[in-house]
């Protein structure tokens, strides 16, 4: 058999394609920021304070995704293989209602706190409502990423 024949298989083989599509979105997710380093580090393009800006907005990024996910990702993964086609449809439908109203009620406290974190820490009024909404579809994108993986 030919190295052509055998790249024929592995690309109609749907295992293959599955590692493909995920290896290329998650390669193409963290490229993406290796890429713009030379954007990030520019002073013409970027100030001091604008990085700043930025590491703001990611340091609270990363604070307030795990208060949205709560591991339902994890869950989800597990509930595929232990329930029946419908427990896991129900199950991974309240996920994202459940996540969806952490996701308002974490807008809501930060909107709450938005004169405390304004003159603390100069937050600006936009990410009270951009933050909250990012950490959602970050939730969003591992949900797919997981179940595209089982």
């Amino acid at each position: 058999m030919y190295i052509t024949d055998k790249i024929k298989l592995a690309v109609n083989n749907p295992a293959y394609k599955s590692v493909g599509i995920y290896i290329f979105t998650n390669f193409f997710s963290k490229g993406v920021s290796f890429l713009l380093i030379p954007l990030f580090t520019n002073p013409r393009y970027l100030t001091p304070t604008d990085n700043g800006m930025l590491s703001l907005f990611s340091s609270n990024l990363m604070l307030l995704t795990p208060f949205i996910c709560l591991g339902m990702v994890q869950s989800a993964t597990a509930d595929y293989f232990k329930k029946t086609k419908a427990g896991f449809t129900a199950t991974f439908s309240t996920n994202f209602i459940f996540s969806f109203v952490l996701t308002l009620l974490t807008t809501l406290v930060l909107f709450i706190f938005r004169e405390v974190l304004q003159e603390k820490f100069e937050f600006p009024s936009s990410f009270i409502y951009i933050i909250p909404g990012i950490a959602f579809l970050v939730f969003l994108s591992e949900q797919l990423f997981a179940l595209v993986r089982n």
